[in-house]
């Protein structure tokens, strides 16, 4: 082969040849995935379930054991709510009304009067027959309507607070057995300084919680939101005397400890029945 032949040969081959691939940059490593807040409390929280059993809201599949020897258990916190929606374990304690469309996804509303509204009152006296029954009828409508705008209240509060409750939000260090002693609550006498109700009977509820390293949530389903007392403590509770109230979420016994002052004023949630608010305080 000639020196030209040659040379086309190794020239053709050249051309052939594919370009060198650009060197490939090292791939920079995944951020790290964001990790969802801490709970509001170390321990965690726990769920009492209808059927009696525990749960670990971190697990929700899993039953938790108690131990009937850990304790005891020290009520820290308890909050009367009236519903949640979202994840209670991040849950914003929202007090009073709240407006559903504003309020975060994670979120529990706490002492909401949810008392329907008191009737007109009605000063007939010195009426003729005729104009009696017509202020009557007056005042009818009024209330028909103040109950119409009551649901639609109640239903805003149903529909955006409605995945769990009511219930009670306690907070719990230590371990062993809680007891939770619920009492219905009847109207015994109404007065502007200070309204009274008796309980009607106790509804016990005991809970063997695991030893808690750190103070825990405990969440714990009630039947009933108004007119009820709700009392928490690893021993039975003395039986209640008649209470006193101005506040619907606010009661004084002076007969039982566990009612006021110290830690056994944050042992207890009351809710006060229907009635009394419509007594009339004129003086």
């Amino acid at each position: 082969m000639s020196c030209i032949a040659a040379a086309l040969v190794v020239a053709c081959a050249f051309a052939a040849a594919p370009p060198a691939s650009p060197p490939v940059a090292a791939t920079p490593p995944s951020p790290p995935l964001p990790q969802p807040p801490a709970p509001p409390y170390p321990g965690g929280a726990l769920e009492l379930r209808a059927d009696g059993k525990l749960f670990s809201l971190e697990r929700p599949a899993v039953a938790v054991v108690g131990d009937p020897q850990a304790g005891p258990a020290v009520v820290e916190r308890v909050d009367l709510v009236w519903g949640c929606r979202g994840d209670r374990r991040r849950a914003l304690l929202l007090e009073g009304e709240p407006r559903p469309g504003v309020a975060p996804p994670d979120a529990c509303v706490l002492r909401v009067d949810v008392r329907p509204p008191c009737p007109p009152a009605i000063d007939d006296a010195g009426l003729e027959d005729d104009d009696a029954r017509a202020l009557a009828a007056a005042a009818a409508e009024q209330q028909r309507a103040a109950l119409a705008v009551h649901q639609q209240r109640l239903a805003r509060l149903g529909a955006g607070f409605s995945q769990w409750g009511p219930g009670l939000r306690v907070v719990v260090n230590g371990g062993g057995p809680l007891r939770v002693t619920s009492s219905n609550l009847a109207l015994d006498s109404c007065d502007c300084d200070g309204s009274t109700a008796r309980a009607l009977g106790d509804e016990i509820t005991t809970v063997v919680l695991p030893k808690l390293a750190a103070p825990t949530v405990l969440w714990l389903q009630v039947p009933r939101y108004l007119g009820a007392l709700h009392r928490l403590g690893a021993a039975a509770p003395r039986a209640p005397a008649v209470l006193s109230f101005v506040e619907p979420f606010e009661a004084e016994d002076d007969a039982d400890e566990e009612l006021h002052g110290g830690d056994g004023a944050r042992a207890r949630a009351f809710s006060a029945p229907v009635g009394c608010d419509c007594a009339s305080c004129d003086e």
